[in-house]
């Protein structure tokens, strides 16, 4: 079972975790080359930013000197070790692909129907991919192939994936997946000015993930017969492009609304939000002082406090890893002609802005939890035998046994 040392010995040896600047990240124009102009959400990942430093950062928790101090928790770092190099080994026998190394960056164009239903997404791969990937992953399913251009694609659970001229892997509906693996497909232009333009200009500062939403009037609908009228579903009716980004040192925001009055109401919503931010960096800083303060006086009182006394420089080390000062540079921008806000947070690194102690408390049951389930249980108690009541022994016989004596006054006759 994990208990708060085995817990503060992991988060320090995971405290490598975080995001990277990727000066290698694709431009805008490339990660929408084979964009679908009317899907109303855009998702992209920069994968090379964070899955190769992270996974390093796992597979080399068994090597970690403090976990190696306890047995429990190097066993739990082997076997995550282990499902990770299985499923890179697998992938790579199977597919000749790396999917922490080979994928470069991951983006998703979602359309909707004017019920709020999701529709099968358009998904563009980049990375190092072999020429011949699809042709292994139809042979290994059974799927047929058709070639295109020389490549060849196939439908996979009704899925249609194909490789593009340029290398990128392509998944989705074959009336969107076609034409975009065809040496004739041109890359969309778009009007200066346009959403899909600002969606290009976001891109290009390269995010580490992007969310971008547009919004139908249809959709403003449907929101408020789903939740009625509310602040979500005015925020979903009010704008008209909303993109969130996180940087490898902050997170953005960029809004345009509908109208002024709404626009204003997201700048301060903004603010607030950002308050509530530099707060969540400060605040456990603050409850991890006190508690380390306040831990001596309970020395030999409980086996677990004792523990945490023990480590309390740890326990401060951690907070401060795992989160900022509140000190992070902020603006927010207003544009009332365009009806526009735009907010950026920077830090040094992302976790000066939108601190990693917010997750901790669910870490840390996440781990408790875990260590419980693997706890051996204890055996089942054998069930007490009633012992039977002992009879009483019978009483002795009052005549016609051996020494009995005769009742006073009998005589003997003659």
């Amino acid at each position: 079972m994990f208990g708060f040392v085995e817990v503060i010995t992991l988060l320090l040896a995971l405290s490598g975790f975080g995001v990277d600047a990727d000066p290698k990240a694709p431009t805008g124009d490339t990660v929408l080359k084979f964009a679908v102009e009317d899907a109303d959400a855009v998702v992209h990942l920069d994968t090379q930013a964070f899955l190769p430093r992270n996974i390093k950062v796992v597979t080399g928790l068994p090597d970690d000197a403090s976990v190696k101090q306890i047995p429990e928790l190097l066993a739990t770092a082997k076997e995550i070790k282990a499902n990770v190099e299985g499923v890179r080994g697998m992938a790579k026998a199977m597919a000749g692909v790396d999917p922490f190394t080979d994928i470069s960056s991951a983006t998703a164009f979602v359309s909707v129907d004017d019920h709020g239903e999701p529709q099968p997404p358009l998904i563009v791969l980049r990375g190092s991919f072999p020429s011949d990937l699809v042709k292994k992953v139809a042979k290994m399913t059974g799927a047929a192939t058709t070639p295109i251009d020389g490549r060849d694609t196939m439908e996979l659970e009704g899925m249609v994936v194909g490789t593009a001229k340029d290398g990128a892997l392509i998944a989705g509906p074959r009336a969107l997946v076609e034409p975009r693996v065809d040496d004739d497909w041109k890359a969309p232009r778009w009007k200066r000015g346009s959403l899909w333009s600002t969606i290009d200009a976001e891109l290009d500062a390269k995010p580490v993930v992007m969310v971008a939403l547009k919004a139908r009037p249809e959709l403003a609908k449907a929101a408020r017969d789903a939740t009625g009228d509310n602040f979500l579903s005015d925020l979903i009716a009010g704008h008209e492009l909303a993109i969130f980004t996180v940087h490898h040192d902050g997170i953005g925001l960029y809004w345009k609304d509908r109208s002024k009055a709404g626009m204003q109401r997201v700048a301060l919503a903004a603010e607030g939000v950002f308050e509530l931010l530099r707060a969540a960096n400060v605040a456990p800083r603050a409850m991890a002082k006190l508690a380390v303060a306040a831990l001596p006086s309970y020395a030999g009182k409980n086996k677990t406090l004792d523990q945490l006394i023990a480590r309390k420089d740890d326990l401060i080390k951690l907070v401060d890893e795992y989160s900022g000062d509140g000190k992070f540079d902020l603006k927010i921008k207003q544009d009332a002609k365009a009806r526009t806000v735009t907010v950026r947070a920077t830090g040094k690194k992302l976790s000066d802005v939108l601190p990693a102690t917010m997750l901790l408390p669910g870490v840390v049951a996440a781990l408790v939890m875990r260590g419980e389930e693997e706890a051996p249980m204890p055996p089942p108690r054998r069930p007490a035998v009633k012992q039977p009541a002992r009879k009483a022994p019978p009483p002795p016989p009052t005549k016609g046994g051996l020494g009995t004596r005769k009742p006073s006054g009998t005589t003997k006759k003659s």
